[in-house]
């Protein structure tokens, strides 16, 4: 067909090439059905085609994705047109869409009229004449090559579909059974499919154990909002995380290796391992020969782009493959003791009388050696491998002593994914506090509608503010160092009371109505944590590790207030602890937590409404031989630090 014109253009190449072939040239796309075709617009033949096929001129059907119409080619066979060989034009889009094999292309041309002796020709020794090779291929004959298609044909009732569309019926289905190229013999037994079907699928099983212990437990998913299993897995599986990993290695800059790479394909394999096996590959038939290393080195080029990600994990599907070359050269070594004794070793099944225990030995060296191989890789592996009694795994110390803290009954919590993951799995697994569910911001913005309230840590409360719904009104509480409080503003609720009541003024209309203090023992993974000053605002820093199993700290609550004439100022406040009248020093600095206002700044003094109570609390590393606390409300100015009051609290 001649796609450079619209249906109903002038004269085509369709009729103006023909008349210039002759015998051994070829038309092809016999019936297609696009703008130039066969036919002219009344459905005949045109006079040209006819010509041509007079003079000799060998006609091709070639299927292909766009070029065959079953009304074409039963229009064009009615009128005597006669294709002499039939092709697929096969082609990967081809393969998606109408065109699937050969097999198939016999199938549809016996649904249109043909017989079966017809098409094996059409598709054998036609083309071999075509090609003028007819001497050399395209039938069984002696001397011509031993390339042999042995085809099943079956009854019954097949739909066929062409490019525009079109459907044809047919009772006759041709489908391959054996091939022959060059002598060597290819099946399509079920069983042989499967095994192959199988080794491809072999990698996967590690990805259906995921599945399978991830359905079963649910806590262990992470963050996300997935109704099923199915959606979590499908959603693990494809991660943009492993995407963005193959960009990494790719960087200007990046260190040719790295990251393990390649040294650690030799230390799980062991160099003689590898090394034996990449040579034993080499023994096999050429084309598994060939499958082999080039998958090998497909996997060695995908782990080098991803050698900063978790190339690791990629390459292990790799390892199977290396061993497989154990195995020619274990036939080998087989075949060599064949030679050696024959005797002794080609009985199929040699009892210890026929057979010298010398020789049996001999023949098992292989076996014995990837025994042993396996042993030494499991013992070098087992201590890393295994994950019981490692008193340094402390992921679930925080989320523990958060959950040990003093938590209003039936409300939400909300934190940062690590802490989060840790607190669902103790609420979930463990049972600790059924009462209480970790919550999403959308989540916890109806908790909080509803009047349940929300804890959040104060690390991921400014986040979950900044997600509320923004005619949400909520008020906070600094409950517990570790703890904010979000419930609506004017709603009551379960909060913790001052051991001591103090009702001092502390100037510009703030009063300390308040305090108490709580000895606690934090475990080692627990940060110390202070606020630091910024322009933009407050910000974490977090210092070393606590050296002890379970450090004494102290937990100070103070209960503030502000009276009828609101401060126009936001102070700072400063807790420190003291001993004998003096300031407790750890690593030559006094011990001290600051905050840039009350709820780590996030309630400052000018947002307090008059009346109302706020909690605001503080943890003080290794100082529970504090007898009393210094509390210093300040601000910062031009030349420094201006007080407002420095309150002395007894420790009762």
């Amino acid at each position: 067909g001649d796609r450079s014109i619209g249906e109903g253009g002038g004269p085509t190449i369709t009729r103006e090439l023909p008349p210039l072939l002759e015998v051994g040239d070829i038309i092809t796309h016999l019936f297609s059905g696009n703008a130039g075709r066969v036919l002219d617009a009344d459905g005949k033949v045109l006079p040209e085609i006819m010509e041509a096929q007079e003079r000799g001129v060998f006609f091709d059907t070639a299927h292909g994705r766009q070029n065959f119409s079953f009304d074409v080619a039963k229009a064009a066979l009615d009128q005597g047109v006669r294709p002499r060989s039939i092709s697929t034009d096969l082609t990967i889009p081809g393969r998606l869409n109408t065109v699937h094999s050969l097999a198939e292309m016999l199938s549809r041309f016996m649904a249109l009229g043909f017989g079966l002796a017809d098409v094996i020709r059409m598709a054998t020794s036609e083309p071999a004449k075509a090609l003028d090779m007819d001497g050399e291929i395209g039938s069984l004959a002696v001397g011509r090559a031993a390339d042999v298609s042995v085809l099943e044909e079956h009854t019954g009732d097949w739909l066929f579909r062409d490019t525009d569309g079109g459907m044809l019926r047919g009772d006759k289905a041709l489908t391959p059974v054996l091939a022959v190229k060059a002598g060597e013999v290819f099946t399509s037994k079920p069983v042989m499919i499967f095994g192959i079907v199988l080794s491809a699928l072999a990698p996967t099983i590690s990805y259906l154990y995921v599945y399978l212990r991830g359905m079963a437990h649910p806590e262990w998913w992470g963050e996300g909002n997935w109704a099923t299993a199915q959606e979590w897995f499908w959603s693990f599986i494809r991660t943009a995380q492993g995407q963005d990993e193959l960009s990494w290695g790719l960087q200007a800059g990046a260190p040719f290796f790295g990251n393990g790479f390649p040294q650690l394909i030799w230390q799980e394999l062991s160099i003689p391992l590898l090394l034996l096996g990449l040579v034993g590959i080499g023994l096999l038939h050429g084309r598994l020969r060939l499958l082999l290393y080039g998958t090998l080195a497909l996997y060695l080029i995908l782990c080098w782009v991803d050698r900063f990600g978790n190339w690791f994990q990629v390459v292990l599907p790799a390892y199977p493959l290396v061993l497989i070359g154990l195995l020619p050269l274990a036939m080998a070594w087989q075949k060599r003791l064949a030679q050696v004794w024959p005797v002794a070793c080609n009985r199929r099944f040699p009892t210890m009388d026929r057979w010298p225990l010398a020789i049996g030995v001999l023949a098992a060296v292989p076996v014995l050696l990837l025994l042993l191989a396996a042993g030494w890789r499991f013992t070098a592996s087992w201590p890393a491998a295994d994950s019981r009694n490692r008193p340094g795994d402390m992921a679930l110390s925080r989320p523990a002593l958060l959950l040990a803290q003093p938590l209003p009954t039936g409300i939400g919590l909300f934190g940062e994914k690590a802490d989060v993951l840790g607190l669902d799995y103790l609420i979930s697994v463990w049972g600790i506090r059924p009462d209480l569910a970790v919550v999403s911001s959308p989540q916890a913005g109806q908790y909080i509608a509803d009047g349940r309230g929300v804890a959040s840590t104060w690390q991921a409360t400014p986040l979950l503010l900044r997600e509320l719904p923004g005619d949400l009104h909520v008020a906070l509480q600094g409950i517990t160092p570790d703890w904010v409080l979000l419930t609506p503003k004017g709603a009551g609720g379960e909060l913790p009371t001052p051991q001591t009541m103090l009702g001092q003024s502390v100037g510009d209309g703030i009063v300390l109505v308040g305090y108490r203090i709580d000895a606690i023992a934090v475990g080692p993974r627990h940060h110390r944590q202070k606020l630091a000053w910024s322009v933009g605002g407050p910000q974490m820093a977090t210092r070393s590790n606590y050296p002890c199993d379970l450090c004494p700290t102290l937990d100070v609550t103070l209960f503030w207030q502000v009276e009828e004439e609101t401060t126009s100022e936001d102070w700072a406040i400063s807790v420190r602890p003291f001993s004998a009248g003096a300031p407790i020093i750890q690593d030559g600095a006094p011990i001290q937590q600051d905050s840039p206002g009350p709820v780590y700044g996030l309630r400052p003094f000018s947002t307090i409404a008059p009346g109302q109570l706020v909690l605001d609390s503080y943890r003080l590393p290794s100082a529970q031989s504090a007898d009393s606390l210094l509390v210093i409300v300040y601000r910062r100015t031009d030349s420094g630090f201006e007080n407002l009051a420095e309150l002395h609290l007894p420790r009762e």
